[in-house]
């Protein structure tokens, strides 16, 4: 059975990458890659569901502090490859929750993909290496980090911009349902929060300004064109 959000206890935003049409006339495929939000709060009974859902690979995008403060249930798991590359510096994180309000989160984006260009490298070279089955990546609320990587794979797949946006908007009306996160939104929702298509829009068309497509950005993280292929391979039906 495919799903597009997984239904889980601990989690509220793991996602399928699965079903987004290609420039080709194909289609992403299902059961190879989902995002996600926080692991830490899965209990058997998801984790036991992801495991028959295919998962074989675990690439939590956290840093150093945030892992400890919630360890990841797959990090001692036999059963499974567990890779931690954070994606973003702490300080990264600090500088983006201090402007929240100033500074739009596309912007914050564009900072990720220039000046983090090393873990993000790092996580495709698992992704390029990883055995078959399915791929989990994932972050705090598997919107920014996570959305950036799913962006990324969905770009080399040769999903259209307007459905990689659809993939990526969903994630603040998933993660609102989180009671830890309701705690925090009661009041006021920070910008930052928020999953605006507006952020996503902007951070592609910087892409295709900046260096023409996603696989040519891809390219200058030192990828070659018969590796890019073979992730693409992975993501497509064929």
């Amino acid at each position: 059975m495919h799903y597009i959000r997984l239904p889980l206890k601990g989690s509220y935003n793991t996602r399928d990458l699965g079903g987004y049409p290609t420039y080709d006339g194909n289609a992403t495929r299902f059961n190879q890659f989902l995002r996600s939000d926080e692991v830490g709060y899965l209990n058997d009974e998801d984790i036991t569901f992801l495991k028959e859902y295919g998962v074989k690979t675990v690439i939590d995008l956290r840093t150093n502090d945030e892992l400890e403060q919630i360890p990841n249930p797959f990090e001692n798991d036999p059963m499974i490859k567990f890779h931690h590359i954070s994606l973003i510096s702490q300080k990264m994180i600090q500088e983006m929750t201090k402007n929240f309000n100033t500074i739009p989160m596309d912007v914050n984006y564009i900072n990720i993909l220039e000046l983090e260009k090393r873990p993000i490298a790092k996580v495709l070279k698992v992704i390029h290496e990883s055995e078959d089955g399915c791929v989990l990546f994932h972050c705090s609320a598997g919107k920014d980090r996570t959305g950036l990587i799913a962006m990324l794979l969905l770009g080399i797949a040769g999903v259209e911009h307007q459905d990689i946006i659809t993939n990526y908007e969903p994630s603040f009306a998933n993660i609102s349902h989180n009671p830890r996160v309701k705690k925090m939104i009661m009041r006021d929702v920070p910008a930052m929060m928020l999953s605006n298509y507006m952020f996503m829009q902007k951070t592609l068309k910087h892409i295709d300004y900046k260096y023409g497509s996603i696989n040519d950005y891809v390219k200058c993280l030192g990828f070659i064109h018969s590796e890019i292929n073979q992730i693409r391979n992975r993501l497509v039906n064929r």
